[in-house]
């Protein structure tokens, strides 16, 4: 009689948050690249190089996907402003954490783009503009209370931002002009 050992098969073990934010990536990506009115299961599900039943999965509906690539996007957003130093010059200190929020380089381009393309929904989606108010309020809590402005001149600067954001993608405006604005903006709002 022969011995041997059953071998069962072994469950693959899947990273379900790492698989979620996989796919929330190639949403952004199909954000950036086509708009809104493109995302479909199908279309994210091929930018992230997988069927349309694998995305399914992890997110049940396209509001879900949605959420989660904003998520994402907040993220990276809050990542990229906690990397700027805090120094003695406010004015370059604010320069500085709003040239982190503006599309100077391709990926905050595309970044940007995407973050656009959900303000549109959020004009007819309350819930998705609560979040981007809740993103705001995070921005401007920095920019009080961290860097111990005025609310209204941290309410100006965020809609410095926005204006030159705008601009910088139809491209009225080039990096080195937007920049140039900025300063003259942080300038003019803290009286250096």
């Amino acid at each position: 009689m022969r011995y041997g050992c059953i071998l069962e098969p072994v469950p693959k073990i899947v990273d379900r948050e790492s698989a979620r934010r996989e796919i929330a990536g190639a949403l952004l990506t199909v954000l950036a690249e086509r708009g809104i009115d493109a995302v479909s299961v199908r279309t994210v599900a091929t930018a992230a190089g997988r069927s349309p039943g694998a995305v399914q999965k992890y997110f049940a509906t396209k509001d879900e996907m949605l959420a989660a690539a904003l998520d994402l996007y907040a993220e990276r957003s809050a990542a990229r402003i906690a990397a700027v130093p805090r120094g003695e010059d406010l004015a370059a200190t604010v320069t500085a954490l709003i040239s982190a929020t503006l599309p100077l380089d391709e990926q905050r381009r595309l970044e940007t783009l995407v973050l656009h393309e959900f303000a549109l929904r959020a004009a007819h989606d309350d819930h998705l503009a609560e979040r981007l108010r809740e993103l705001d309020r995070q921005v401007l809590t920095e920019l009080t209370e961290g860097l111990e402005l005025g609310a209204a001149n941290a309410s100006a600067l965020l809609a410095l931002a926005d204006g030159l954001a705008m601009r910088l993608l139809y491209r009225s405006h080039t990096p080195a002009e937007a920049t140039a604005a900025l300063r003259a903006g942080v300038t003019a709002l803290l009286g250096t």
